[in-house]
């Protein structure tokens, strides 16, 4: 897929444990969601993603335990795991 100016990407909303009415990301899905739209798209470097997703998780408060389960459903829990255990 190749970035043109102003092009628009639409995800499907997955399900999750929040209601759907409220419609705010949580960070565990954002960082899920930054790996599989890096991996596709090329947004930015692939090194960099693996840089920022261990910072964050080892910097801020982080339910792994949520993250992992929502990397299980987008099929890449191991590559999670193994970018957060280093």
């Amino acid at each position: 897929m190749e970035l043109k100016n102003q092009t628009v990407i639409l995800r499907p909303f997955l399900s999750s444990r929040e209601p759907k009415n409220l419609r705010l990301a949580k960070i565990e899905k954002i960082l899920v969601d930054l790996f599989m739209v890096t991996k596709k798209v090329n947004l930015m470097d692939m090194e960099e993603c693996q840089k920022i997703i261990p910072n964050v998780i080892l910097n801020y408060r982080i339910n792994m335990a949520e993250m992992l389960d929502y990397a299980e459903r987008r099929k890449i829990k191991e590559i999670m795991l193994e970018m957060c255990t280093g």
